[in-house]
């Protein structure tokens, strides 16, 4: 503890200049959401700034990434708790629908 405690001052003072990533990865807003989750995985990184034109206009991160997959994880898990008989029959009243076509999706 009192080597942490000893070093502290001097890393406090230090500058973003010295330990910011120099050589940025960025993504732009057509970016899939899929595409990316792979490269923020793949770079090992947490964060990704958006670019458009050359200029920053937007960050994603990991917490986006993890809000998406719970909003659709919710999503998914709602509709697998519908009986199939209700299901079925609400499918079945939609105009122009063919079931075998909605269970394939």
């Amino acid at each position: 503890m009192a080597f942490r405690l000893a070093l502290a001052p001097t890393f406090c003072k230090d500058t973003v200049h010295n330990i910011m990533v120099r050589d940025v990865i960025t993504i732009d807003p057509d970016t899939t959401i899929e595409e990316t989750a792979r490269v923020m995985a793949d770079a090992n990184i947490g964060c990704l700034p958006v670019l458009q034109d050359g200029n920053l206009v937007g960050i994603i991160t990991e917490r986006d990434l993890l809000n998406i997959t719970v909003n659709l994880w919710a999503s998914v898990v709602q509709v697998a708790d519908v009986p199939a008989a209700t299901f079925t029959e609400t499918v079945g009243n939609i105009p122009d629908t063919n079931i075998q076509d909605i269970r394939k999706v």
